[in-house]
């Protein structure tokens, strides 16, 4: 039984530590509406830990435009 216990539990680390395909979609708005809204979409593949991470340094602001990333 404690074996069961075990491997279920590896199983289920294993799993969960598992890279997979995420995407950032960042979404580019001017407030002195100049440019019109526009999103783009990137696939990542890692731990969703480090996609969140890397997507998110996606937030910036020049001037006007600012540019706003989330992972999905």
């Amino acid at each position: 039984m404690k074996r069961i216990v075990v491997l279920v539990g590896l199983t289920l680390v294993i799993v969960a530590s598992c890279k997979k395909d995420y995407t950032c979609e960042c979404t580019r708005t001017d407030s002195s509406k100049t440019f019109p809204t526009d999103s783009s979409i990137e696939t990542m593949n890692g731990k969703k830990k480090d996609v969140i991470e890397h997507c998110e340094k996606g937030d910036t602001t020049y001037g006007t435009i600012t540019i706003t990333c989330e992972a999905k």
